[in-house]
């Protein structure tokens, strides 16, 4: 079906290839589509991450390409200073596990996203599989509390799980 989303999609891709914005996949929005040189599909957000402000950002295109829409805010947990999160840029990003297993600490937590290696957003922590989250884990969000990972409240690894795919791009600074 050619519905709303379809023709805000069409509408979307004429604007990054500069083609007349009608919505419509006439002709020449066709060729351009099938070109080689087409400007595609652009990821849905950047996922900002501020250690000295323990915040991640999630930002989505605006009209232009650019990553300047602040869609989203979330408190964190960064690593603490002997286990710092790394900085930089990351693009080699995934969804994990439901639920993930920290052997060496032996507890669990929900929502993993790769970042880079074992470094990863997370919901806070969990003593057991199913349970109730560990209250320091949540008392400490804000602060630097983790051992590298990007911990968050359970809604906002949730979103990012759920919205963000392979390959979102994760700056951390």
């Amino acid at each position: 079906q050619y519905g709303s989303g379809t023709v805000q999609a069409v509408s979307d891709f004429q604007r990054r290839n500069d083609l007349p914005e009608t919505g419509i996949a006439d002709r020449n929005t066709m060729a351009a589509l099938f070109n080689e040189n087409a400007k595609k599909a652009l990821k849905p957000y950047v996922l900002k991450v501020s250690v000295s402000d323990q915040r991640v950002y999630a930002y989505a295109p605006d009209r232009n390409g650019e990553y300047t829409d602040l869609v989203r805010t979330m408190k964190c947990s960064t690593g603490r200073k002997g286990t710092p999160t790394p900085t930089g840029t990351f693009t080699d990003t995934a969804p994990g596990a439901r639920w993930h297993f920290f052997k060496k600490f032996n507890c669990w937590a929900q929502y993993a996203f790769y970042i880079q290696g074992d470094i990863m957003f997370h919901s806070v922590l969990y003593s057991q599989k199913g349970g109730k989250v560990t209250q320091s884990s949540v008392n400490h969000l804000g602060s630097r509390a983790s051992h590298g990972c990007v911990r968050l409240s359970v809604e906002d690894a949730k979103w990012i799980w759920n919205n963000c795919p392979a390959n979102t791009r994760v700056e951390v600074y």
